[in-house]
């Protein structure tokens, strides 16, 4: 974090933190949910393997059509395979659980998160937003992810920009076990295809009566966009696509880990 003020004159914005949980069904259907809180909104990625996904239903009711346009058309299930919701405030999930019904382990005490993230938010010049914090996993320091934001960038389209990729291999050790992770528009639009998004990228679900070592590995994320529009890099939309990339690259390196 030091070296990204006095090496590449990185200005300090705030703090930043974050913590990821991971739930799974104790009954049939199998069942998943994976969470992880930004600021005041607890962002919630589920998934219910005894259902279809969206891309596959879509699939199954245009081959239907395609053989007979008469036949009726497939009822849409209540939800599909993968499902992403907010909840606000972070608070609330316990309430969330208990409105979902069902048995829900989690691998370690419900006080202690399975990720925990704590750094700092910097910016180089205009264009460029670190975000940078060491990785606790079960209270056991891990390495240190990275993210970084290119603001004037509206979009792009194939691979990520290599300055970018070069900067952060920069500020790593040279010895450093590096995952980049990243997903272009493309890719991006694949995701949320297959997402049951309820109610749009920017709604809540507020539930009421809720209140208020040694590193053995570093965990790098990386993604970049810019320029605001009314469904882009800004607000809860950014927020979301965050939480996304983070927690498949958290889970990912969680079950390799084993």
């Amino acid at each position: 974090m030091q070296q990204i003020q006095t090496v590449h004159g990185g200005v300090h914005k705030g703090p930043w933190y974050l913590i990821a949980r991971f739930y799974r069904s104790s009954t049939w259907p199998s069942r998943t949910i994976n969470t992880i809180t930004l600021g005041d909104t607890c962002h919630i990625f589920a998934e219910d393997t005894s259902v279809q996904s969206k891309v596959t239903f879509e699939a199954v009711k245009r081959a239907a059509l395609a053989e007979d346009p008469l036949a009726p058309v497939p009822t849409r299930p209540p939800h599909y395979r993968n499902t992403y919701l907010t909840l606000s405030p972070p608070s609330s999930l316990s309430i969330f659980f208990q409105q979902l019904g069902g048995l829900w382990s989690n691998k370690i005490n419900a006080a202690q998160p399975d990720i925990e993230i704590q750094g700092g938010v910097y910016a180089i010049g205009d264009d460029i937003i670190i975000r940078v914090g060491k990785v606790s996993q079960r209270g056991e320091l891990k390495g240190v992810v990275i993210e970084a934001e290119l603001v004037p960038m509206a979009t792009f389209d194939g691979d990520e920009p290599l300055f970018l990729r070069d900067l952060i291999f920069v500020m790593m050790p040279n010895n450093a076990d590096v995952k980049l992770a990243s997903l272009n528009e493309e890719q991006w639009s694949e995701v949320l295809s297959a997402i049951n998004d309820t109610g749009g990228p920017t709604s809540t679900i507020s539930l009421p009566g809720a209140e208020e070592k040694q590193k053995d590995g570093i965990f790098t994320y990386k993604g970049e966009e810019g320029l605001p529009g009314p469904n882009d890099w800004t607000g809860a939309d950014r927020d979301k696509r965050s939480a996304f990339l983070l927690l498949r690259l958290f889970v990912t390196e969680t079950a390799q880990r084993g």
